[in-house]
């Protein structure tokens, strides 16, 4: 996503994960992992959620925070350290993928053309001074297959069909064979297994007209992996 080096001196991976919150068959962490172990350095898993993203609400919220709440015990599951963090007015930090970056050799993160993933990636490669890469990990098969834009839906059956079964049978993941990276960090990550979510989402600067759907929890525990 940039012209930017692979830092030779690092202490990790970084994995910036924005839509694509889930622990295993997700090709994202897999190409960090992929990436670390070549580096022969550990992979950091991070996913954090603001407060400014489009229709910002306690229903959205939910949703996000409780697939990342089941992603942090899969990914250290996989070896990996994990580290979560929502923003709230009690506690602010600014800049976390910047910060985070200082100390990463590469970062590896989403490739999505749509909402705010790519505007947040875009500006973040234009501004880090590391190598950054992104991973489609949002469809079977990934968007940089087709030979043409499938801007229909007819025009994408035609461009998916011939590489499906090549990406359904497939199997990539990836084990790492560095150790768990152990340091501290420079601001506090949250503990969501030990966090009210409900309460946690209250004390948010969101929009708390539009409720949970409370008969549908995410609770993603087999997308998961935990």
């Amino acid at each position: 996503m940039n012209d930017k080096s692979v830092r030779k001196k690092a202490k990790y991976v970084l994995c910036w994960l924005q839509q694509n919150i889930r622990a295993i068959d997700n090709p994202i962490i897999d190409a960090a992992i992929a990436t670390g172990n070549k580096l022969k350095l550990p992979v950091v898993v991070y996913h954090a959620l603001g407060q400014r993203y489009p229709h910002a609400s306690d229903r959205l919220h939910k949703f996000i925070i409780e697939a990342s709440h089941s992603l942090a015990p899969a990914v250290e599951k996989r070896g990996l350290r994990c580290i979560n963090y929502i923003e709230r007015p009690a506690k602010y930090e600014k800049g976390l993928v910047y910060r985070l970056a200082k100390d990463a050799a590469a970062i590896v993160t989403d490739d999505v053309p749509a909402y705010v993933a790519r505007r947040q990636a875009e500006t973040v490669a234009s501004k880090t001074d590391v190598a950054m890469f992104a991973v489609d990990a949002s469809c079977v098969v990934p968007m940089n297959e087709f030979p043409y834009k499938a801007e229909a839906n007819a025009f994408f059956r035609r461009a998916h069909t011939p590489f499906r079964e090549k990406y359904l049978n497939a199997k990539t993941e990836m084990s790492p064979e560095v150790s768990r990276y152990e340091d501290a960090f420079d601001f506090e990550p949250d503990d969501l297994a030990k966090l009210d979510i409900d309460q946690l989402i209250a004390e948010c600067d969101i929009d708390h007209t539009v409720p949970p759907v409370e008969h549908f929890p995410v609770r993603a525990r087999r997308l998961c992996g935990s």
